[in-house]
């Protein structure tokens, strides 16, 4: 410990599998916000056939939606994680 650095308060991460519609619109946000407006994707790119395929994640920094990330099964042995997108006051 640096006497310099400043303690920060304990922060509270959650992650949860978005499984109904309110997460995935949550998820939906978050991506949008992020790559669409921020980073300047096309709508086109980022909405892809594989979202269907695909598990969703909701991270959660002290109750607040901070983050997300969806994972697909891409061969036999091997899962890709994929969109993985933070709002930029969380990072």
């Amino acid at each position: 410990f640096k006497p310099e650095m400043r303690m920060r308060a304990k922060t509270r991460i959650d992650a949860v599998s978005a499984t109904n519609s309110e997460a995935l619109a949550i998820c939906h946000r978050i991506r949008r916000v992020v790559f669409c407006e921020e980073q300047g994707v096309s709508a086109n790119l980022e909405w892809d056939d594989l979202d269907s395929q695909c598990r969703h994640y909701l991270l959660y920094r002290d109750d607040t939606p901070a983050a997300t990330a969806r994972s697909r099964v891409y061969g036999e042995k091997t899962i890709k994680i994929e969109r993985v997108a933070t709002l930029k006051e969380h990072r």
